[in-house]
């Protein structure tokens, strides 16, 4: 079955739904970004810095 012949009220549904999808992924993405990024560079940071502090108090 093509799309043109389909109903208008199921072209308009799937439209919403694709619509409401996108706008999920999208968010989920930007939450990912301002909250899960930083969390894990500060994860990181520390495992580094405290690699180096081992490192150096065995050195030193």
């Amino acid at each position: 079955m093509r799309s043109a012949d389909l109903p208008p009220s199921y072209r308009a549904w799937r439209l919403v739904v694709l619509s409401l999808t996108g706008a999920a992924v999208i968010g989920l993405a930007a939450w990912s970004v301002w909250y899960g990024l930083p969390q894990e560079v500060q994860r990181w940071v520390a495992a580094v810095s405290e690699t180096c502090w081992t490192v150096w108090t065995m050195l030193g």
